[in-house]
């Protein structure tokens, strides 16, 4: 959902329209009168500066198809300036498209709001002052001596500093320009916080069709006005198209965490899936025709066939009710997932094996036993089996399923796949507490969620390191209670591990 904003605002965005063709403008204009040296002419740098700013003008004109008159005076209560209407226009791209999509509401803006709050960097505390002490303090102390402050090596030496410093300026200064100029050119420039901006107003908007205001801007309601007893409950329901987005951005997102990206190919089949010109079982036909055609000229990516089937079978498994705390079914989930790709779908694994983990410095986390897989297995439900999730508050469900998916996980018990297995699985058993999951987590942050993983299990005794489920506790805060925890890997990393090579 995001991305596709993203680039709607990127494409769309009057101002990114007007900056591109200005900049071709610009840039005819500055070579020119590099090339024939016309700044030597007052008169015809005059004109060409005229030029520039009328250009403008025809430019937003043409792209806002509205009139604007070039003013001296600024009166910014008005709301018929070029910026007031580039703002009106970049709300209304965005408004119909949340209404074309049916995600025009109260809930899903203000997630999107704190979607785009969590990404805007903020702007830290000058440090200016310190920066230019140390500076002084590094320059000064290779001329200190025994007898002090060599002033006069100081003095010989100083011309040449300042002329490094002022060089240095000029590359940093140019380095700045050009990489706001590439920013800009496509339409990344403050785009976080303009679409953060956009919504928020979208946000009002929403709000201020539910009040009546008077001339002066006070509510003009009475007191029987404010009673809603007398208004009916409204059923809400998202749109199939909705939630199949929502699964099909869960299924290709899962699959990040082998650094998987699905082919362009199941890009167009799933938008005929979104739209329903294509059910999930002709998606899998067509992808199966596709990659036969591929083998047949030896040109298949195993990456891409591995990441398009599992996604599908994802998304048909997200739409069947059916769901068993069970061995069974966690080994059903694997085959089905994976029975397009691994000929050992569904199987237990029958070696023991480790894996390096980026966060552990290439740790690992200490597996199950391949010998005892079932029994810890059995060990884990029967446990989860006796648990009341209805007597549970919010907190005690979410610590429990922490525990759950973590041990779950930690028994590692097929030679592939076990996180894509474990989170369907989980997410599977939390529909059927009925439990309302978010699937765009997934889709964004499932390196964070086996990292997570990977830090509720891992300990180390001799360097006195335990298990840490805090970071799993927050995403499923953010899963199930919609939180906005920040959940970033660099945050998992085990320090001690780094640390223990210096």
């Amino acid at each position: 959902m995001y991305s596709k904003i993203e680039e709607l605002y990127k494409k769309e965005s009057a101002y990114n329209r007007i900056t591109r063709k200005f900049f071709v403008v610009y840039a005819v204009s500055f070579f020119s009168v590099w090339i024939f040296g016309l700044l030597k002419h007052t008169y015809i740098s005059i004109a060409l500066v005229l030029i520039l700013i009328y250009s403008m003008k025809v430019i937003s004109e043409h792209e806002l198809k509205k009139k604007f008159y070039i003013s001296i005076q600024s009166d910014k209560t008005k709301d018929n300036t070029l910026q007031a209407e580039i703002n009106k226009q970049e709300i209304s791209i965005i408004k119909n498209h949340l209404i074309l999509n049916k995600i025009y509401n109260e809930k899903n803006i203000t997630n999107i709001i704190n979607h785009y709050r969590n990404l805007v960097v903020p702007k830290s505390k000058s440090n200016n002052f310190w920066n230019i002490i140390t500076l002084i303090i590094t320059v000064i102390i290779p001329f200190i001596n025994k007898d002090g402050i060599n002033i006069e090596m100081m003095s010989s030496i100083f011309p040449y500093f300042i002329s490094l410093i002022i060089v240095c300026g000029i590359i940093y200064w140019s380095y700045k320009q050009i990489f706001t100029l590439t920013k800009s050119l496509k339409g990344e420039l403050r785009m976080y916080e303009r679409l953060e901006e956009i919504f928020s107003e979208l946000l009002v908007e929403i709000n201020s069709d539910k009040i009546c205001y008077n001339k002066e801007g006070d509510i003009s309601m009475d007191e029987k006005e404010f009673d809603s007893s007398v208004n009916e409950y409204e059923e809400e329901c998202k749109s199939s198209n909705y939630i199949k987005q929502l699964q099909w951005d869960m299924a290709i997102g899962l699959q990040e965490v082998d650094n998987l990206k699905p082919s362009k190919y199941l890009e167009k089949l799933l938008e005929k899936n979104v739209e329903g010109n294509l059910t999930i079982d002709e998606v899998e036909k067509e992808l199966r025709e596709y990659y036969n055609e591929k083998e047949n000229k030896n040109e298949i990516n195993h990456n891409e066939l591995e990441c398009d089937f599992v996604s599908a079978r994802i998304v048909e498994l997200l739409d069947e009710d059916k769901f068993e705390l069970s061995v069974d079914y966690l080994k059903y989930i694997h085959k089905f997932l994976f029975q397009d790709v691994y000929e050992f779908a569904g199987e237990f694994r029958k070696v023991d094996f480790s894996k390096h983990e980026r966060i552990l410095n290439n740790d690992s986390v200490a597996y199950g036993d391949c010998n005892t897989l079932i029994e810890s297995l059995e060990y884990d439900i029967s446990l989860e089996k006796e648990k009341n999730y209805k007597e549970m508050n919010i907190v005690e469900v979410i610590n429990n399923i922490t525990k759950f998916s973590s041990s779950i996980w930690q028994v590692h018990p097929f030679r592939e796949g076990n996180t894509r297995t474990t989170a369907l699985f989980v997410e599977k058993y939390l529909f059927s507490l009925g439990y309302n999951v978010d699937n765009t987590l997934f889709k964004d942050k499932s390196v964070y969620f086996r990292n997570a993983l990977v830090r509720s299990n891992y300990f180390n005794n001799y360097l006195n390191i335990k298990e840490d489920s805090s970071y799993l506790v927050k995403f499923y805060e953010n899963l199930l209670l919609g939180k906005n925890n920040n959940l970033h890997s660099k945050d998992l990393i085990v320090k001690e591990l780094f640390d223990k090579e210096n």
